[in-house]
């Protein structure tokens, strides 16, 4: 995948992340029979349905459920298309300190070119994720002081979010993170000390996980 594409969640579908089951924050034994059903119908094909066992969910405050309503009227899946409605529900979930819903908020308030540093603009909902430890926040809020979202006052900061988030994706495994955080870091530092680091802790990372005996191609 490609890490300067934009990814919202529900699951991994048109760049978004929906919560799925096993990315719902502590709610693996407690979640609620009707997101489940949600979701199956969701797998199916059947988005209105999966709003259908949703949207009671959101209007309780359950997270997970209110991201993955955004994420429906984001897109228009099972309803039509509601941009005012998608941002009520990121949002309500993102107060909720949810980081995905953070992250996808931040994405969503970005895309709307809504890049204040002051405020609660995308920024602000980036900054929130990536301080949670959100890899992909870390990673898009350095790419976006890059970009000089900020001003040249962001430039510093974008080499230590595009470090932090290669270090995020190292412990969690995500060698295909690493690696685009290391190219970010050179393209923003050529050559700079952090990008040296991470890239040795990237190579250090790849020999732990070779086979015993092999060696690197």
């Amino acid at each position: 995948m490609n890490r300067n594409a934009k990814r919202r969640t529900l699951w991994w579908f048109s760049g978004l992340l929906l919560a799925v089951p096993c990315l719902a924050n502590a709610e693996s034994l407690g979640t609620p029979a009707a997101f489940l059903s949600g979701w199956t119908a969701y797998e199916q094909g059947d988005y209105h349905a999966a709003v259908e066992y949703w949207r009671p969910l959101a209007e309780q405050g359950h997270v997970s459920s209110q991201i993955n309503l955004a994420v429906m009227y984001d897109h228009g899946y099972g309803v039509d298309q509601n941009a005012q409605r998608a941002a009520g529900w990121y949002e309500a979930a993102a107060r909720q300190n949810s980081m995905i819903a953070q992250y996808n908020f931040g994405l969503f308030l970005a895309e709307r070119r809504s890049l204040s540093s002051d405020g609660e603009g995308a920024l602000y909902w980036l900054l929130k994720a990536a301080e949670q430890g959100y890899a992909d926040a870390q990673y898009q809020l350095g790419l976006r002081y890059a970009d000089g979202a900020v001003g040249e006052t962001g430039l510093a900061d974008a080499s230590q979010w595009l470090y932090r988030a290669g270090l995020s994706y190292l412990s969690g495994d995500d060698r295909e993170g690493a690696h685009a955080a290391v190219a970010a870091l050179n393209t923003v530092a050529p050559g700079g000390e952090l990008a040296v680091e991470l890239e040795t802790r990237l190579t250090q990372w790849s020999q732990s996980e070779q086979p015993a005996g092999s060696s690197a191609v």
